[in-house]
């Protein structure tokens, strides 16, 4: 059986629909209204991953530990060790010049599969 520890999980509520399987295991941030949370768009700094489902004004939980080690889903062909940031769709990006990196890969995945990401603390920092 596989273990993971997902450290601190909030709970926040959805912005929006977030109920799709794409939407699932990505990189979401602070809606317009405080407790709320959206879809992470590219190069964008986010609170956590979303770690289930859930339609616009329910419960979502998010995985926002610094340190662990959540599944996300990748937007491209990652490396282990790779700096990461959020895509367009929330998904695992490379990071990029000017983006906010939001962890480091601690896996290896191929375009739409999972890579595990040990996210970064609330001070992440921006690529040069």
């Amino acid at each position: 059986m596989a273990y993971r520890d997902l450290g601190q999980v909030k709970t926040f509520i959805a912005e929006g629909d977030l109920s799709a399987e794409a939407k699932q295991y990505t990189f979401v941030k602070v809606g317009t209204a405080g407790n709320q949370v959206v879809t992470a768009g590219a190069g964008e700094a986010a609170v956590g991953v979303q770690w289930g489902r859930s339609v616009d004004d329910e419960a979502v939980a998010v995985v926002v530990d610094a340190n662990a080690e959540p599944h996300v889903i990748a937007s491209e062909a990652i490396a282990l060790g790779d700096e990461i940031s959020s895509s367009a769709t929330g998904t695992a990006a490379v990071a990029a010049s000017a983006d906010v990196i939001l962890g480091t890969a601690t896996s290896a995945a191929a375009t739409g599969g999972y890579v595990t990401v040990k996210l970064l603390a609330d001070a992440k920092s921006v690529k040069a």
